[in-house]
């Protein structure tokens, strides 16, 4: 018998906005930069977007990128959000703050061994120890997103993240194949709907791929 609709909870699921290392191409993970001009727009585009949607409760990850842009978008202040370790993005540790082009020089045989892998095994290949594996980002943004739908059935909920696990949550949900969504392949403010009872998720509408990449490297 199918789940009335009071049984689940829809979670509007978006993307900080450019942050300045976002257009120099600087990894963050963990550490956080402003958002530039553009970003502040992206923001302020996506609250008029979502202007129409009653948000019972909004969360974000605790970066300062995000946590702001999700106050833009849903026109509260900060101190309204529930802010959440589990939505930051993937933990690159010493990597932070080096080049996107210099991290893949360091780690280029790390890299190619890592694609040589079965898909199983490259979901929990580490390229350095210090960096979170894909398989961890999934895990924990799954766990996280379970977490806030059983808090919140019949509701609708806004939760601001990062690229990185959004991108890894639409490949465990099948939206696409693993590999083919590398980074810089979900634009900031993007944005997903889902729905879920709790345990299961249904990707309702997707806005934010920009494109998808055969590769398998990050």
């Amino acid at each position: 018998m199918k789940m009335k609709k009071k049984n689940f909870c829809t979670l509007y699921l978006i993307r900080h906005g450019e942050t300045e290392w976002n257009r120099e191409k600087i990894i963050m993970g963990h550490i956080d930069t402003p958002l530039t001009e553009t970003g502040l727009r992206q923001a302020s585009e996506l609250a008029a977007f979502l202007e129409p949607v009653r948000f019972s409760a909004v969360y974000s990850s605790d970066s300062p990128r995000a946590v702001r842009t999700t106050a833009i978008a849903a026109g509260i202040a900060s101190s309204s959000i529930r802010k959440m370790v589990e939505l930051r993005e993937r933990d690159f540790s010493r990597f932070e703050g080096t080049s996107a082009t210099l991290f893949r020089e360091q780690n280029k045989e790390s890299l190619l061994t890592k694609d040589a892998l079965p898909e199983p095994e490259r979901w929990h290949f580490k390229i350095a120890d210090c960096v979170e594996s894909d398989n961890s980002i999934a895990t924990r943004i799954t766990s996280v997103l379970r977490h806030i739908s059983q808090s919140h059935f019949g509701e609708t909920v806004l939760v601001g993240t990062h690229g990185g696990p959004i991108r890894f949550l639409l490949v465990k949900l099948g939206f696409a194949p693993y590999g083919s969504l590398p980074s810089g392949t979900f634009k900031n403010c993007g944005y997903v709907v889902l729905e879920s009872d709790g345990e299961i998720f249904t990707i309702k509408e997707v806005n934010g791929v920009e494109r998808h990449e055969s590769s398998n490297s990050k």
